[in-house]
C-alpha cells in the first residue's frame, strides 16, 4: 500500500462580519459586499467559495478532509510571527480588522489586518463594478472610499474568516 499525500489550501470568505452587529452600521461595506457577490456571480466566477472548498476536495476524491475555520488570515499571522510582533500562542481564534481591541497585541494584529482589508478593496472592486455592473470609475471610487472609511471606523468591530481546508489522497495499491 502506498500512502496518499496531503493537500492544504487556505481561502478567505469574501464576507466581512462582526460579533456585535456593528457590521449593520457599516452601510458602505454591506452594500459593497452585496454588489461584489452579485457582480462575481454575473461574471461567472463567484468570489465567495470558501465554504465550498471542503466539498470540492471530497468530490475530487480526497479523504479525511477537514475544514478548520478561523477568524484570522494565515498570511497575517505568519508575517506578525516573523516580525516578532506576536507568537502563535498569542493568536486566539479571532483577529480584528482594526485597532479597536483594548488588548495591546490584538490591537497590533488588528492594525495589520485593517491595512490588508483596505488594500483589498480596489483590486476586488474596480473591474467587477466597471466592466460587469457597468458603473463609472467615479461612482466606483465613491463606493470604495466609503468602504475604506467604514473599515477604518473604530466603532465597527469587523473581521474576516479564513478556511484552512486539507485532505489526503486516498491510498493506492502498488
Amino acid at each position: 500500500m502506498k500512502s496518499g499525500g496531503w493537500v492544504e489550501m487556505q481561502e478567505y470568505e469574501v464576507q466581512v462580519k462582526s460579533d456585535d452587529d456593528t457590521i449593520n452600521d457599516a452601510k458602505w461595506v454591506v452594500e459593497w459586499l452585496q454588489l461584489l457577490n452579485e457582480a462575481s456571480v454575473k461574471f461567472g466566477k463567484k468570489l465567495n467559495v470558501a465554504e465550498m472548498q471542503k466539498q470540492y476536495m471530497i468530490d475530487a476524491g480526497f479523504v479525511d478532509v477537514r475544514d478548520d475555520i478561523y477568524k484570522v488570515c494565515a498570511g497575517l499571522v505568519d508575517r506578525l510571527v516573523a516580525l516578532e510582533e506576536v507568537t502563535r500562542a498569542d493568536i486566539a481564534v479571532k483577529v480584528p480588522g482594526g485597532s479597536w481591541p483594548k488588548d495591546r497585541k490584538l490591537k497590533t494584529i488588528g492594525m495589520y489586518q485593517l491595512e490588508h482589508m483596505v488594500a483589498s478593496v480596489e483590486p476586488f472592486s474596480l473591474a467587477l463594478f466597471t466592466r460587469v455592473l457597468g458603473w463609472s470609475v467615479d461612482k466606483t471610487q465613491v463606493l470604495m472610499a466609503g468602504v475604506k472609511d467604514d473599515f477604518r471606523n473604530r466603532k465597527h468591530h469587523l473581521y474576516t474568516t479564513c478556511h484552512f481546508v486539507y485532505g489526503r489522497k486516498p491510498t493506492t495499491n502498488v
